[in-house]
């Protein structure tokens, strides 16, 4: 299956955006931005005023070394196309979007929330080049943009972008005390590997099937919340049934002990094993069982 890798339009700088890229960490295989070797040589000449700024860069430089983050566009960097390529018009295309912007920014009189809106374009814009950029590459990932805004038309099909982004905001951020260990073993756990699996091959599907994200945005919402009142109801099962298995069983564990009825200890204990077997058999077969990664990531990390 081929890796994702989320860039996101801004460079890391505070706590808040660390958390973010957390977020994003816990669906894309690996993440980028704009110019990250400059942000980290940025953020520690200005550590010695503000001391917290080295350690988010010695967090991003963390990142690098593990190969988790990665440097989407490197400052001045100049590309090559061949001729007709369509990637070179989508290029040109966002150069000419970010070059009209900066030109709107040097009036003098201007909207403060104005100027606000097209410095977030611009960094979109930039994600998206990137993108362009590291797909045109021989990488063994995806790229795709992490923007705030997916200027959907209406009607329109939904992108790769606009799928994961609607996923995304199903995943809770981690809050600052969850560290990147905690992260990194939750995602190489065996089973929440096989889920992440199962999740991306829904959002292939998604992907695949032309829908608008608003329909696809529905069915996400709606199997979601499927998913986790049928694992609700057979948890209510589970623990019914373990409790009961506790109370009458305990009882019957002395006495049958008492008289060597090793066959109803065994019933006992078989009685508890076969709980466990339907519960684990419902959050395979359960409605919106696609989506049961972020049911997981929920019940870990939203607390």
């Amino acid at each position: 299956m081929t890796r994702i890798a989320g860039i996101i339009p801004y460079p890391v700088s505070s706590y808040t955006q660390l958390q973010l890229l957390k977020q994003s960490l816990l669906l894309c295989d690996l993440v980028g931005f704009f110019a990250v070797d400059s942000q980290v040589m940025s953020l520690r000449s200005n550590s010695f005023r503000y001391p917290v700024l080295g350690h988010i860069a010695n967090e991003l430089e963390s990142l690098l070394e593990s190969g988790y983050l990665i440097e989407a566009i490197k400052t001045k960097e100049t590309f090559s196309f061949k001729a007709n390529d369509p990637v070179a018009a989508e290029f040109i295309s966002e150069g000419e979007l970010i070059n009209s912007i900066d030109r709107r920014l040097g009036k003098k009189k201007y909207d403060i929330l104005d100027r606000t809106k097209d410095y977030d374009t611009i960094e979109e814009a930039k994600a998206r080049l990137a993108c362009l950029k590291l797909n045109y590459e021989d990488n063994d990932f995806t790229a795709v943009p992490l923007v705030r805004q997916l200027r959907l038309p209406k009607g329109s099909k939904a992108t790769q972008a606009d799928v994961i982004k609607l996923v995304l905001r199903e995943i809770p951020i981690p809050d600052e005390q969850t560290s990147w260990e905690k992260i990194f073993q939750f995602k190489s756990d065996p089973n929440n590997k096989g889920r992440l699996a199962v999740l991306k091959d829904w959002m292939n599907k998604a992907i695949s099937s032309n829908r608008p994200a608003t329909e696809i945005s529905d069915e996400l919402e709606a199997l979601l919340f499927q998913y986790r009142r049928s694992l609700e109801i057979h948890k209510i099962k589970f623990r019914t049934g373990t409790l009961q298995t506790l109370v009458v069983g305990t009882a019957e564990l002395l006495e049958n002990a008492a008289r060597l009825k090793f066959s109803a200890i065994a019933k006992s204990i078989f009685s508890a094993q076969t709980a466990r077997a339907e519960l684990y058999n419902a959050e395979l077969t359960s409605p919106g069982s696609a989506l049961a990664y972020l049911y997981k990531v929920g019940e870990e990390f939203n607390k």
